[in-house]
């Protein structure tokens, strides 16, 4: 896939998204509003069971929100790129002590020797 289909596909999957949430919130002010006015009309006064409908549906079309917030700015795209980035930057650390490594015993900067039973390097 090349990067204007990338583009392409997560313009489309965005769009998708926004289409979802605008549905979910004409589908939480429509059916809230009905419902109160079921619990008004039949109801007896007080706090009815029309405010616990809206609260916990509420709270659910906020994270709704909130997701489709966080998927905007590509948080787990930005992540997962920091992190490839991190594992190459170690990587090639490790490659370029090992090629060091290589090159001074190479090159016989360092020599062994055994003192008291242990082994250790020293450069000469």
């Amino acid at each position: 896939m090349s990067r204007r289909d990338d583009d392409m596909a997560a313009a489309e999957k965005r769009a998708r998204a926004l289409t979802d949430l605008q549905w979910h919130v004409g589908a939480y002010v429509i059916l809230n509003v009905f419902f109160w006015i079921l619990d008004l009309a039949v109801g007896q006064s007080g706090l009815q069971w029309a405010f616990w409908v809206t609260l916990f549906w509420g709270l659910g079309l906020a994270f709704h929100v909130l997701s489709y917030m966080v998927e905007g700015r590509q948080v787990e795209r930005r992540a997962a790129r920091r992190y490839e980035r991190d594992e190459r930057d170690e990587r090639e650390e490790r490659d370029e002590r090992h090629e060091r490594h290589g090159r001074h015993e190479r090159e016989g900067h360092y020599e062994r020797y055994e003192r008291d039973g242990s082994e250790e390097r020293s450069e000469r």
